[in-house]
C-alpha cells in the first residue's frame, strides 16, 4: 500500500498544522511514527489512518485517494 504523502502535507497546511509535533499532539500518535508515515518511510496502521482521517477532517473519498493510492 502506497499513500499520497503530498496530499497529507497539503491538508496539514490547509488546517494550520505546521509541524509533526503539532500533528502528534492532535492525533495522540508518536511524532516519529507520523514522520515516517507522512514521509513515505513506513506504512500506516489502521489506527494511524483513523487518527489522520479524523484530525485532517478527510471525507471518505479523500481518505480513499490518500491511503489507497
Amino acid at each position: 500500500m502506497e499513500i499520497d504523502t503530498k496530499a497529507i502535507k497539503i491538508k496539514m497546511v490547509e488546517l494550520g498544522i505546521d509541524s509533526y509535533v503539532d500533528m502528534a499532539k492532535r492525533t495522540g500518535l508518536d511524532r516519529i511514527t507520523l514522520s515516517n508515515v507522512i514521509n513515505g518511510k513506513s506504512k500506516p496502521s489502521s489506527e494511524t489512518m483513523d487518527a489522520l482521517y479524523k484530525v485532517l477532517e478527510l471525507t471518505p473519498e479523500e481518505a480513499g485517494r490518500i491511503f489507497f493510492k
